[in-house]
């Protein structure tokens, strides 16, 4: 009897309830911030810093550390910045962003002479009426708009790439409207001597395919090498431009085959002469009657803007520091 009712009690008894455990901390987590880009004005390292990067979740006191250069001096290139949290309750968290420094490009030649006739100079043919002059040919007059020049256009871009350099990067205009280029030989002689420029842009000789008595191509090739000759011996680099294509049915329209016999040798004399070619006859080829002038001599504003273009990115594949 005495057993039985010590096994009810038994099993009348409730269970021991288990010990509540402790809820999990919180997921420790580290968010980096965006990749960061600066420029170097020379090429030497740069101060970077970025905001202080707080954690999310774990638990106090928690520690982050980032990766990059113990003086935070970042070179020119790609840095990958590596950050890292943990806490108390042991957890980790990391996250990476970005540092890319880049060089301010640079030219390695900055004084910039542009030689040449009334295409350098900057003179456009403006259309006077819809009616034909006497002659039969669509009637025009010629206004020098130095701001439409190729020259100017192209210190603009010039100045709008390489910042760092500042006014020291300039391009002058010496275009002389009506010269040949026989007399250009002699007044390039000059100028370089007088100028001392790094750079020669050369687009000459179009005076002497005009008129009732043009001179051969051999001549106007001669000067054309007489004028680099020059330019090379006092150490500046050339860069010799083809004639632009004619506008077909202009008084001043020079022959189309003159034009591409004249380019086909200055494209043979760049390469002989070690010099740049910049091609203002593809360039102004792809929409004549935009970019050339209705006299079918002279480009239009947007033509020289053309010019400029081209020149520009030769200049730049040629004398940017790399």
């Amino acid at each position: 009897m005495a057993l039985m009712a010590t096994l009810l009690v038994a099993a009348c008894s409730s269970p021991t309830a288990p010990t509540p455990q402790a809820p999990p901390p919180p997921v420790l987590s580290l968010t980096c911030p965006a990749d960061i880009a600066r420029e170097s004005s020379d090429g030497s390292a740069v101060n970077v810093t970025w905001p202080t990067i707080i954690p999310t979740g774990g638990v106090n006191p928690i520690t982050v550390a980032c990766g990059g250069p113990s003086d935070n001096m970042f070179p020119v290139g790609e840095t990958a910045v590596v950050c890292r949290a943990s806490d108390t309750s042991l957890q980790q968290a990391s996250c990476t962003f970005t540092v890319t420094v880049t060089r301010q490009p640079r030219l390695n030649r900055v004084n910039i002479m542009a030689f040449g006739d009334s295409m350098t100079l900057g003179v456009v043919s403006d259309p006077q009426s819809s009616v034909l002059s006497a002659d039969g040919f669509p009637s025009f007059i010629l206004d020098y708009r130095p701001q439409a020049s190729y020259p100017t256009r192209l210190q603009i871009k010039l100045r709008e790439r390489y910042v760092a350099q500042g006014d020291s990067v300039r391009v002058s205009n010496f275009g002389l409207s009506g010269e040949k280029v026989e007399d250009g030989v002699v007044r390039l002689s000059g100028a370089l001597a007088n100028q001392r420029p790094e750079v020669l842009l050369l687009l000459h000789g179009a005076n002497n395919m005009t008129g009732p008595f043009p001179n051969s191509r051999s001549f106007i090739m001669t000067q054309l090498s007489d004028m680099m000759k020059d330019a090379r011996f006092r150490g500046t680099r050339v860069f010799v431009a083809t004639q632009p294509p004619p506008r077909q049915g202009g008084r001043n329209a020079i022959p189309l085959s003159s034009v591409l016999d004249l380019n086909h040798h200055i494209r043979l004399l760049a390469a002989g002469e070690g010099a740049v070619l910049v091609d203002v006859y593809g360039a102004l080829n792809q929409d004549i009657n935009r970019y050339m002038g209705i006299d079918g001599l002279h480009p239009t504003e947007a033509g020289y803007q053309r010019m400029a273009d081209e020149f520009y990115e030769a200049i730049k594949a040629d004398l940017e520091i790399k």
